[in-house]
């Protein structure tokens, strides 16, 4: 803030920039009676931001000053709109009741991006997490937590910095070599903002010294800060733990090092520094990053439109364009975030998935039920963010009323699950505790069943809940009978039949007299106000009772608030208690949805196993199929590590390769969450990643190129994929020179087969040159293409997997398809001649298996051949090679 204290004369704005100063980061809404104002270039900003007029108040001899202000009632909109914009809002409340002298007033809590409470605004199945980032010579800690639900997270990832770097991590920091760390941190940063979206990423201040780390960072999420009061020692950090989880946190299994230590306190501490307060209702911490998952990075998620669609602005049409569509049949809100969570990060525990398939298959065998579970999770509100705005001190009585009703539906919902006749759903019944229902019976007999919204305002409690009350309740029933009878008697003695007493927060009780009765007024009526057409007055006793009722109400008013505050405190007795069955219900609400799904969709239950084996039969695409409805051409796919490791996939453009590859790539997913699957039969072996790549972008931003992109993702998948590991590869290579491409293209294939652990692979391809390498690797590649057939020179699409190579691209009647005029397909008709001709000398199907039959020959091991080796390998040369020659 520019001007000090002094510069201003009011004791109101020497307030202001005191506080002001204190929250020099944050945007200040100062409460100013009914209106939150902002000054200066706080007003300037907001004016700008929420759209509002800029005014300005007197300021003596120095000009005025700039003020935006906005209704208190409207807070909430205003609000999220600032921190959408990226602010962080300080909310300033007066504290005392306005009077004689300066209000007191003092900030009760901070907004930022990650820490708006507001349901109105937020998504309803969507987590709004702050990050945590800590830094370390080796690994990250990252903790996340959602301030809405209480849920917290950690995991430290490990960096893959090169061998001699780590090396030097016993030494000092600045030995380091800046852009190892970097490339090493670049991963792990992209996979946790795909996997949390964070709406708001927190540093240490040690990291803005390191400016390339903090760039790096604000490159990957899209809002970073910086908390200046992160905890500096071990041992506040640990005693930040101690009192938010207690004396277990010491010993906590994902609390094991230094690092995740400070990101967790640093994280807490942050939370609390916005609220101003003690948070009981955050968790205890679990793992960010599952152990035992199913890991898809950044590229395979977007390719597979798990979330969103590639396809800008259909998802807004109402058109199925994504998986989660498809497989959200959730009713809760709890339920449709618990699905993201399983759907970002699938299980690959072959007990935990047969558990969720066991539970869908009993809701399908039981529509009844399934039906009657879901009509009542249709009533359930969200729990986690009720739960939340209450203890929070941000609820309303109305809040606690809903828990209320809330709890009273569970109930049904925990005698539903105890009617099947199944022990599948005892982990979930046991969630529903004895304590909860002692919980509502104690709010609910407190309560009124429509209490007032704000609680300082009276009209919350029954009779026979505070004797106090009850006498206060009686006297105020009183006076408002006796003036009730007041306005009849008046009426009579009077003969004025409009005579009325009516009340206002200016003037009290009063009694209206139009101007046409004004000479029937008695002179015992004193005139209080003169309005238009009437006149107001008002009599000795009329005053008398009205203070009795204005003193009994201020009583009565803070009797119930105080008795609100301490039912808000016997809320947080319960949080754990609510929290669990709020989980317990999620889960039950995903299940029951993916029972929905799979009857909306005719999907069968996969089989898992352990061997590699990955088949399906008749399988189909979830989502193309939604689209184009009955007209979806189902196929068959199978892999096996031992005999069809690597499916090579040829035929035009238009064909449904992509579709097909994508469609194994989602029904292993679908299965290692738990869904049924769209195929008449699946046997899926449990796989611990899933790649897919497939034709990008240029990343202009970044730097990088299309073919870059290629590269980077394509030496991921060769490092980082396993026998257990599902690898989709389409087009690889066609983004550089042919030649190029096809080098590149069957080195990669044939390096996936070579590994000692391949992954099994689906490879698409144009270059049919690559098709030799069925002969060569006959065990581990078999050739395949999507069948095409001509009409009248017209090629016609198929869209089912044959066995064999394709023979014939249909490039040029692909290219007529789709609308490239005559001259122009008829050119390329008489280019692609000749070029054909040319090449037949330095054809790349003769050259690259020569090359490879050189390698395969210097690598030979000559003394320890026996004759039979030797005679098989030059046979199979010969037939590869002759078999080329009868082809050409």
């Amino acid at each position: 803030m520019s001007e000090p204290v002094n510069e201003f004369s009011t004791p109101m704005m020497q307030q202001y920039l005191r506080i002001k100063e204190k929250y020099a980061d944050c945007l200040l809404l100062y409460r100013l009676g009914d209106f939150y104002e902002m000054f200066l270039d706080d007003a300037k900003a907001g004016a700008e931001i929420l759209g509002i007029t800029l005014t300005a108040r007197a300021r003596g001899k120095d000009g005025r000053i700039p003020m935006a202000g906005i209704p208190y009632h409207a807070l909430d909109n205003y609000l999220f709109k600032l921190v959408q914009a990226g602010k962080k809002v300080a909310i300033c409340e007066q504290m005392s009741e306005p009077g004689k002298g300066l209000v007191e007033r003092e900030v009760i809590r901070i907004v930022t991006p990650g820490t708006v409470l507001d349901e109105k605004n937020l998504e309803k199945k969507e987590h709004l997490y702050v990050l945590f980032l800590a830094f370390g010579k080796v690994s990250i800690a990252a903790a996340a937590a959602d301030l809405g639900t209480g849920q917290v997270l950690v995991s430290e990832v490990p960096l893959s910095l090169p061998r001699s770097e780590r090396k030097k991590t016993s030494k000092a920091a600045d030995t380091f070599d800046q852009e190892a760390y970097l490339a090493s941190a670049k991963a792990p940063l992209q996979e946790l903002a795909t996997l949390l979206h964070p709406a708001e990423v927190v540093v240490s201040p040690t990291i803005l010294s390191t400016k390339a780390l903090y760039s790096l960072c604000e490159q990957t999420f899209t809002y970073v800060t910086s908390d200046p009061s992160w905890p500096d020692t071990l041992d506040t950090c640990q005693e930040l733990l101690v009192r938010q989880f207690g004396p277990a946190s010491v010993a906590h299994p994902l609390l094991h090092s230094d690092l995740s230590v400070q990101a967790v306190a640093a994280l807490i501490q942050y939370l609390e520094s916005t609220q101003k307060m003690v948070l009981p209702h955050l968790q205890s911490p679990e793992n960010l990053i599952t152990p035992s998952h199913l890991e898809m990075d950044p590229a395979t998620i977007a390719n597979l439109e798990l979330f969103s669609s590639l396809r800008n602005g259909l998802e807004r049409n109402q058109q199925v364009t994504t998986l989660i569509q498809l497989v959200d049949k959730t009713k809760t809100a709890m339920g449709g975030r618990l699905v993201r969570n399983w759907l970002r990060q699938p299980l690959n525990d072959l007990d935990a998935i047969t558990h969720r398939q066991d539970m869908v298959e009993y809701f399908l065998k039981h529509p009844q039920l399934l039906s009657q579970l879901q009509e009542q999770l249709k009533q359930v509100i969200d729990i986690e963010r009720l739960l939340a705005r209450i203890v929070l001190k941000q609820g309303s009585p109305k809040d606690l009323r809903s828990l209320v009703d809330m709890l009273a539906i569970l109930w049904q919902l925990k005698h539903s699950l105890e009617a099947a006749s199944t022990d599948l759903f005892d982990a979930y019944t046991h969630a529903f505790t004895e304590q909860l229902t002692t919980l509502r019976t104690q709010l609910d007999a407190a309560l009124l069943d429509d209490p007032a919204f704000d609680p300082r305002q009276g009209g919350l409690l029954r009779d026979g809940v505070h004797a106090r009350l009850d006498e206060l309740n009686q006297v105020v029933r009183s006076s408002q009978e006796w003036i009730a009878q007041l306005e009849i008697s008046e009426r009579q003695k009077t003969t004025i039949n409009t005579l009325k007493i009516r009340y206002n927060q200016v003037f009290g009780f009063y009694i209206e007299v139009s101007k046409a009765n004004l000479p029937l007024v008695p002179e015992y009526f004193l005139r209080k106000q003169m309005l238009v057409n009437a006149e107001r007055f008002i009599t000795p006793e009329l005053k008398k009772h009205e203070e009795i009722i204005l003193n009994a109400k201020v009583e009565i008013d803070e009797i119930e608030y105080q008795y609100f505050l301490g039912l808000v405190e016997l809320v947080k007795t319960r949080i754990i208690d609510v929290q669990r069955v709020a989980q317990a219900i999620a889960q039950i609400d995903c299940l029951a949805g993916f029972s929905e799904t799979a009857t909306l969709h005719n999907y069968t239950r996969p089989t898992l196993n352990t061997s590699g084996e990955l088949d399906i039969t008749n399988g189909r695409h979830p989502v193309v199929e939604e689209i184009l409805q009955h007209r979806f051409v189902a196929n068959s796919v199978s892999l096996h590590p031992e005999n069809q490791q690597l499916l090579l996939l040829t035929g035009p453009n238009m064909a449904g390769k992509s579709v097909l590859m994508r469609q194994v790539a989602l029904i292993t997913i679908m299965a290692h969450i738990g869904c049924f699957v769209p195929a008449k039969k699946a046997n899926i072996s449990l796989t611990d990643r899933v790649f897919v790549r497939s034709g990008a972008a240029d990343m202009i931003t970044a730097g990088l190129s299309t073919f870059m992109v290629e590269m980077v993702e394509t030496a991921q998948i060769l490092q980082c994929s396993s026998e257990k590991s599902l690898v989709i590869m389409d087009e690889i290579g066609r983004g550089t020179s042919t030649y190029d491409g096809i080098s590149i293209a069957w080195a990669v294939a044939e390096a996936l087969v070579k590994k000692t652990r391949g992954p099994k692979t689906l490879f698409a391809t144009h270059y049919h040159e690559l098709q030799a390498l069925a002969d060569i690797y006959p065990t581990k590649i078999h050739n395949a293409h999507m069948a095409v057939t001509e009409r009248d020179h017209q090629p016609v699409f198929l869209y089912s997997l044959k066995e064999g190579g394709a023979s014939h691209s249909f490039g040029l009647a692909v290219a007529k398809l789709a609308g490239i005029p005559t001259e122009i397909t008829n050119r390329a008709s008489t280019l692609l001649h000749q070029l054909e001709q040319a090449s037949r000398t330095q054809n790349p199907q003769d050259i690259l298996p020569r090359s490879i039959i050189i390698d395969e020959l210097n690598s030979l091991q000559l003394e320890e051949l026996t004759p039979i080796d030797a005679l098989n390998i030059l046979a199979r040369w010969k037939a590869s090679h002759s078999g080329r020659d009868k082809h050409d």
